[in-house]
């Protein structure tokens, strides 16, 4: 393995190089994505989760740096980042420069499970979205803290080692000094898969990978306990967006509804707001429907949220391709009844349809 440094203007550019079996071309794309193996073999024979470059990116990032790969199969991969180069400090500036320390002033999210990558991965991830996190890695260990801290929320993995993730909530649940404790369930298997049945126990049950603004809508209902679920409407006929909005808040008076009139305007909403889910029109001045979704994909916080695209065209195989972000469903304007549309909507805010693409056309 090669590592080497150089200076590239205001930046320092690392590069570290093997002469392993490279990435193949249809895997570069995704290989900084979370729970990526390129093989699944590595997996088996080695180890690891496929958080590892995630994580590296993430810390690369919050450093206001950059993270790339080159490889060739059968010949070896380099791996780039970039970070910002330091002025020299002053003995009168040396204060003001040291780095800040790490927030912790945030409401606090325990979070339970015994793979660190991962509960390192969410404390990056929570962190950004302004909440301090307590890592715990077995049930014991979560039981103890929960004992003497006070937090807002509790994530935990069913996956535990000795005292599975059940067991550590039926005992949350059974003490009334945390009867009352938000808890979500994260787990690589969904209830039905073992052989559970959804509990009322919890605020929400999560598969990893999880979908991350509705675990941000989770936490902030909790925050802020009574606010609503939250529609973006995206479509630059106002009419439209009046009638969309009052079939959904007749229908199910509990439902926020947010509108934007064009791309750039929903964009900025989904930063700002994170909604639990939006239904966008493809054709709108500054920035189409495909642009929307280009933006979303490039925020962690945003490129798993649920999308129903609700147009006035039938979009090609390929368009649809570009415009699946999370659960994404596809209704065409002048087909989709009225009850379909305020249904799909509902569902998919509760997060309780299959992730299976589909369409609801009418008729």
């Amino acid at each position: 393995m090669l590592v080497g440094v150089r200076v590239r203007g205001a930046e320092a550019e690392i590069r570290v190089e093997d002469q392993g079996r490279g990435i193949p071309e249809a895997a570069l794309e995704n290989v900084f994505g979370k729970f990526q193996q390129v093989d699944a073999s590595d997996s088996r024979e080695k180890g690891g989760t496929g958080l590892g470059l995630a994580i590296c990116q993430a810390i690369i990032q919050q450093h206001e740096g950059r993270l790339w790969v080159e490889s060739e199969e059968g010949v070896g991969s380099a791996f780039f980042f970039t970070l910002p180069r330091a002025a020299p400090a002053t003995e009168s500036t040396a204060a003001r420069t040291a780095p800040e320390p790490r927030p912790t002033s945030g409401p606090r999210v325990l979070v339970c499970d015994d793979d660190r990558d991962y509960v390192r991965m969410m404390e990056l991830f929570l962190e950004r979205a302004g909440f301090g996190v307590i890592p715990t890695y077995s049930g014991e260990e979560a039981l103890e803290t929960l004992a003497s801290t006070e937090v807002l929320a509790v994530l935990l993995d069913v996956g535990l080692p000795r005292m599975s993730g059940l067991d550590v909530l039926r005992e949350i649940k059974g003490r009334p000094e945390t009867a009352s404790l938000p808890v979500i369930i994260v787990s690589g298997r969904s209830p039905s898969e073992l052989g559970e049945a959804p509990t009322p126990l919890v605020l929400d049950w999560l598969t990893k990978p999880i979908n991350e603004p509705r675990l941000l809508a989770r936490l902030r209902e909790t925050l802020h306990a009574g606010s609503s679920p939250t529609v973006l409407l995206v479509d630059d006929d106002e009419e439209l967006l009046t009638l969309l909005s009052g079939l959904l808040t007749r229908e199910h008076a509990g439902i926020r509804v947010l509108t934007a009139t064009t791309g750039k305007e929903a964009i900025a909403l989904c930063r700002r707001e994170t909604p639990g889910i939006m239904v966008l029109d493809i054709a709108m001045p500054e920035g189409d429907g495909f642009s929307v979704i280009d933006a979303m994909r490039e925020d962690p916080a945003l490129r798993k949220m649920p999308v129903v695209v609700y147009s006035g065209m039938e979009p090609s195989p390929e368009e649809r391709r570009r415009l699946t972000l999370g659960t994404t469903r596809f209704l065409t304007k002048s087909k989709a009844k009225e009850d379909d549309f305020v249904a799909q909507v509902v569902e998919l805010l509760n997060g309780i349809l299959p992730t299976r693409d589909m369409d609801l056309n009418g008729g």
